[in-house]
């Protein structure tokens, strides 16, 4: 279980930094599209390998960001 220890706190740390990187992209601007685009541009190449985003607004969908 101790070899387990370094590696779990490893993937805990990445898991903490992705979730700040995500919170600061999101804060740093008010524009809610914009907020968007950018958590996408930053979840995309530490957590999948592509992100859609879309709004719903009075019943219509739109596109927001696709990276």
């Amino acid at each position: 279980m101790d070899d387990e220890a370094p590696g779990a706190l490893q993937d805990a740390l990445d898991r903490l930094a992705l979730l700040s990187a995500a919170t600061s992209a999101l804060a740093s601007t008010l524009d809610g599209d914009a907020g968007m685009v950018r958590v996408s541009r930053t979840l995309v190449p530490q957590l999948a390998d592509w992100c859609a985003i879309h709004a719903v607004a009075d019943g219509v969908v739109r596109e927001v960001s696709v990276v």
